[in-house]
C-alpha cells in the first residue's frame, strides 16, 4: 500500500512538472520581473492585438529592453473598436508608419506613476513629443481620464523595464493645429472669425516652420480664447460687434496697429507651449509685443487691475485649459482679456530659454545631454565673437545635489563677448540687476552691459563657494526707459570660461 502511494505522488509530480514545461516562463514570476512585452505576452487573452501591432511596428525589442519607461497599454476589445471607427478589422491593415505613430503616442521614456497622473500636464511628453494631460473625475483615482477622452482602469503595473497603466480606449493621436482645434468647437466661432480676418489663423495653422536648408522645428503657442457663452455677457454676439467693441481709427483688421487685431494678438504667445503647471507669477510677452502679467494665489489673475476702486482680471475655466493641439495648446478663459500695461515685476530669464537651445537633442559621442558650437550663427538672438565655443549642459539628476536651476549655457575659454537679445519684454522702471552662474576653477571675469550701458563693476564668475551649483552675484542698478526688448551684453575682461544661468530684474521699491 505503501509503495502504491509512492508511485501515485511520483505520477502526479511527473504530470505536474510536464505542464510546467509547456507553460511560458511568465507564468512563474511576479509581475516585476517581467518585461512590458512578457507581460503582454502572459495576459495574451487581452492584449493579442496590442502584441501584433507592436510587431507590426518593430518595436517588439524596445519593449523587451531594459530600461524605465511608460506605456498606456490598452485591450483587444477596445483596440477593435478602435480599428473598426477608421474601417479597419485587423492590425494587418494598418501601415508600419502608422502602428509606430501609434504606439509612440502611449509611450514614454521614464517611469509616471499614479502620482503624476490626475493634475493636468504630464511631466514629460510622449515619445511623438505631444503634452499628454490627466484629469480627475468625481471618482479621484478611480476616475483619472487621460487627454479628456480615455479612462485608466488600471495602475500602476510594475515591471523589469517600467510601469504600465491600462486605458479603457486608445488614444487618438494629436494631429490638429491650435487653429483647427479651437475651429472645430463652435462655441469658439466669433474669436475663431476674428483669427481669420486679422490674419493670425494661417499663423496658428502653422505646425512646422523652416529653420534652414532641410530643417523643420515644431512651431509652439499658446492661446487664451474666450468662447462666444463669454462675448454674450460682455453683450458682443457676432464678430462685427466685437470689432465695435475694440475698434479705433485703424479699420483694416490686418493691420497690426488696428483694435481688432491688437485684442487678437493679445490672446497668442508665442515660441512657447504653457500648460497650467508652467505658469508663473511674472509676464509674459505676447504676439502683439505687449505684456500679459499673472499673479497666482487662490486663482490665476491674467491682467489684474483696478476699476471703479475694485480688483478685476481675467481667469481660466477650469474645465476648458489644457486643449493640446500639434503645435501648442489652448486656454478658455472666463472674461475678456484686454490690452493691459502692467506693473514692473521681478523678471528672470534663462540664457537656455532660446528655441535652437530648447530644441537640442543629445549628441552621439559628446557630454549627456549636451551639444557643442563653435561660432553663435545658430542662435537668431545672440551674436558677437567667442574663442572657446559654447554649448548647452542639462544636468540631469544633478538637481539633488543643490542645483537652483538644472540648465546653463556654456562659453569656453579664454575669451567670450556676446549679446543677447532678450525674448521677453520688461516693463519699463528701475531695477536691481543679478547674474547666476556655476562656480569653479577657470571662470572668467566678466563686464555685463544694458542696451550697451556698463552697469556695476566687473564681475568674478569664481567669486563665491567654488562648487557645482548657481551662485547669484548682484550687478548692480538700471534703468529701463522703455518697456521693450533688451540687449544683454558679456564681454570677458579676464579670460576664462562661463558657465551661465539666468539674469533676473528686480524692480526698486
Amino acid at each position: 500500500m505503501k509503495r502504491t502511494f509512492i508511485l501515485i505522488i511520483a505520477f502526479l509530480g511527473l504530470i505536474i512538472w510536464s505542464c510546467e514545461q509547456d507553460l511560458p516562463r511568465e507564468t512563474f514570476l511576479e509581475d516585476e520581473e517581467l518585461t512590458m512585452y512578457e507581460y503582454l505576452e502572459a495576459h495574451s487573452d487581452h492584449y493579442s492585438m496590442l502584441i501584433n501591432l507592436i510587431d507590426k511596428a518593430d518595436y517588439d525589442g524596445a519593449f523587451r529592453a531594459y530600461g524605465s519607461y511608460t506605456f498606456f497599454a490598452f485591450k483587444d476589445s477596445s483596440f477593435n473598436a478602435y480599428l473598426q471607427e477608421r474601417g479597419m478589422s485587423s492590425v494587418d491593415e494598418m501601415s508600419k508608419t502608422e502602428a509606430r505613430t501609434l504606439v509612440r503616442n502611449h509611450a514614454f521614456s521614464s517611469e509616471i506613476t499614479s502620482s503624476n497622473l490626475g493634475t493636468g500636464k504630464l511631466p514629460e511628453p510622449n515619445l511623438l513629443g505631444d503634452q499628454v494631460v490627466s484629469y480627475f473625475t468625481e471618482s479621484g483615482l478611480q476616475g483619472i481620464v487621460v487627454n479628456r477622452e480615455s479612462k485608466i482602469i488600471e495602475r500602476d503595473i510594475q515591471l523589469s523595464n517600467g510601469i504600465m497603466h491600462v486605458l479603457d480606449k486608445p488614444l487618438k493621436p494629436i494631429v490638429q493645429s491650435v487653429a483647427e482645434r479651437l475651429e472645430d468647437r463652435s462655441e469658439y466661432s466669433i474669436f475663431v472669425e476674428a483669427l481669420k480676418e486679422t490674419g493670425l489663423y494661417s499663423k496658428l495653422n502653422d505646425v512646422y516652420d523652416t529653420t534652414g536648408v532641410d530643417e523643420v522645428k515644431r512651431n509652439n503657442f499658446t492661446v487664451f480664447a474666450e468662447s462666444n457663452a463669454i462675448y454674450k455677457e460682455n453683450d458682443i454676439s457676432s464678430y462685427q460687434e466685437l470689432v465695435d467693441h475694440v475698434t479705433d481709427s485703424i479699420m483694416d483688421p490686418t493691420n497690426p496697429e488696428s483694435g481688432i487685431h491688437r485684442f487678437v494678438a493679445n490672446h497668442i504667445i508665442a515660441d512657447k507651449s504653457l500648460f497650467i503647471k508652467d505658469f508663473d507669477e511674472g509676464n509674459y510677452q505676447a504676439y502683439n509685443d505687449q505684456l500679459l502679467n499673472f499673479k497666482i494665489d487662490q486663482t490665476f489673475k491674467i491682467n489684474s487691475h483696478m476699476k471703479d476702486g475694485e480688483e478685476e482680471y481675467t481667469s481660466f475655466l477650469m474645465d476648458g485649459v489644457d486643449v493640446q493641439a500639434k503645435n501648442g495648446v489652448f486656454h478658455a478663459i472666463d472674461d475678456l482679456l484686454v490690452v493691459f500695461y502692467p506693473d514692473p515685476v521681478e523678471v528672470i530669464w534663462e540664457f537656455t530659454d532660446q528655441p535652437v537651445v530648447r530644441d537640442l537633442e543629445p549628441a552621439e559621442g559628446e557630454w549627456s545631454d549636451s551639444k557643442h558650437f563653435t561660432t553663435l550663427q545658430p542662435f537668431p538672438n545672440m551674436h558677437g565673437s567667442i574663442s572657446g565655443g559654447v554649448w548647452r549642459k542639462f544636468a540631469t539628476g544633478w538637481s539633488d545635489y543643490g542645483f537652483m536651476s538644472d540648465e546653463s549655457l556654456n562659453f569656453g575659454a579664454p575669451d567670450w563677448d556676446v549679446t543677447f537679445q532678450m525674448p521677453i519684454k520688461i516693463v519699463k522702471g528701475r531695477y536691481k540687476m543679478y547674474v547666476a552662474s556655476k562656480t569653479g576653477d577657470g571662470r572668467a571675469t566678466v563686464q555685463l552691459l544694458v542696451n550697451d550701458l556698463p552697469i556695476g563693476e566687473p564681475i568674478d564668475l569664481n567669486e563665491g563657494p567654488i562648487a557645482w551649483y548657481n551662485h547669484e552675484h548682484y550687478v548692480g542698478e538700471v534703468t529701463l526707459r522703455q518697456t521693450k526688448q533688451n540687449d544683454i551684453r558679456i564681454i570677458t575682461v579676464e579670460s576664462g570660461q562661463g558657465q551661465m544661468d539666468y539674469v533676473k530684474f528686480v524692480p526698486v521699491q
